[in-house]
């Protein structure tokens, strides 16, 4: 008989073991007796060493790519996929052991048109030898998704090319967070510069409103005064002189109103004198008598835990509502609610108009909305608006009770 083949570990005098695999012979003689046993034995342990480290290799390739995130696949000349990881389930939302040994034209998880791009990709790495990278959008069952991929060439010892690793990373999330990103930065730089348009036609309308109110009014007083001065020198009709005594105090009294009114616009004095809750109910009231519109208005009983930095901020925001409401709600009534708790303030103004519409809220127009939620950043606040058509508009702000560092009051 003959044994091929056998595996043998054998110990050397030095102590190593010495892997063999030997081939053996028997001779009979005419009665079938074994008489000699010819061997030849070839030492393999090199070799043997080599397809342990391959092994292990692979099997650490193997721990590595089926806990990855991403997809990973080796591909033959033919498309064929030798390997796929369990990424590829999640990406396509198809199980990839189905695609193991098969083509990739097979593969039902993505679109015929992102197969053959992906195909031609690894078409050119055989041809070239050269890795190559690149992105592509995918529509799977999943929806779309954004892929940048990434494939390699792989040889054997002899440096031939047999297999492309490829690589696929799924930043959907990533691509969204940027355009995220870049509709903020549009959004900033739009609101950047209608606040300073802003500014500018509140600059202008002050100017306008100082000369033709106060300036007016004190070129009046200055010939009243004249007129005064040269009657009393004469002593003359002092009636004519008492009369025009009481017209400059009435253009006097004139132009204090429209002092205390500049004033509170820039700046209300009841905010600091007498509170948030005061400022507001002046505010709601003078909306009232300007628009006609009915507001109901509830408020905490001591809002004295209100920091300063806060309540200039709601009390602008209140400013802002009240003012679209005026504007664009058509509304015939309204309610404005001042809430405290422990750790944060909630404002709540809400109306009975025509409802704003989820487009005019997302719109890079809005500004208002835009306004709002710039004061809100420095105080951490949130902003949330809602409508339904003909039932109304629903705007909430909520900021923390305490005041964050770095903040000051700014009107």
């Amino acid at each position: 008989g003959a044994v091929t083949g056998a595996e043998l570990r054998l110990l050397k005098r030095d102590g190593t073991v010495m892997e063999c695999i030997c081939d053996l012979v028997t001779h009979l003689d005419e009665q079938g007796h074994v008489v000699a046993i010819q061997g030849a034995t070839r030492d393999v342990t090199v070799q043997k060493r080599y397809e342990r480290a391959i092994r292990e290799s692979e099997a650490r390739f193997r721990t590595l790519s089926e806990n990855l995130d991403d997809t990973v696949a080796r591909i033959d000349r033919d498309c064929r996929m030798l390997y796929v990881n369990p990424a590829l389930d999640r990406l396509s939302g198809r199980p990839h052991q189905n695609m193991v040994g098969r083509c990739l034209s097979d593969f039902s998880g993505f679109s015929p048109a992102t197969l053959a791009v992906t195909r031609d990709a690894i078409m050119h790495v055989f041809n070239t030898g050269r890795p190559l990278s690149g992105s592509m959008d995918v529509q799977t069952h999943g929806g779309q998704r954004s892929i940048d991929w990434h494939m390699v060439p792989e040889r054997d010892d002899d440096g031939v090319l047999q297999t492309v690793l490829m690589h696929l990373h799924d930043v959907t999330a990533l691509r969204r967070t940027q355009e995220e990103l870049r509709l903020a930065g549009e959004q900033h730089r739009e609101l950047s510069g209608h606040l300073q348009d802003a500014r500018e036609h509140e600059r202008t309308a002050l100017a306008r409103d100082l000369h033709d109110n106060i300036g007016q009014g004190l070129t009046a007083l200055k010939f009243d005064l004249v007129s005064l001065k040269k009657q009393l020198r004469k002593e003359l009709d002092k009636e004519h002189a008492i009369s025009r005594v009481d017209n400059v105090t009435e253009i006097v009294d004139s132009l204090a109103l429209d002092v205390r009114h500049l004033s509170t616009e820039l700046r209300p004095g009841m905010l600091d004198d007498l509170g948030l809750c005061a400022a507001m109910e002046w505010q709601v009231g003078s909306f009232v008598e300007r628009t006609g519109i009915r507001c109901e208005l509830s408020l905490p009983e001591n809002d004295a835990q209100i920091p300063p930095t806060h309540a200039i901020v709601l009390y602008r925001v209140l400013q802002e509502l009240l003012t679209n409401i005026a504007r664009h709600s058509k509304a015939t009534s309204a309610r404005a609610s001042l809430f405290m708790n422990e750790d944060s303030i909630t404002l709540e103004i809400a109306d009975n108009g025509i409802g704003i519409s989820s487009s005019d809220v997302e719109t890079s127009n809005s500004f208002g909305i835009l306004g709002i939620r710039e004061r809100l950043r420095p105080i951490e606040g949130e902003f949330t608006i809602s409508g339904r058509r003909h039932k109304g508009t629903v705007a909430t702000v909520r900021v923390p009770l305490t005041e964050p560092s770095g903040t000051k009051s700014s009107g």
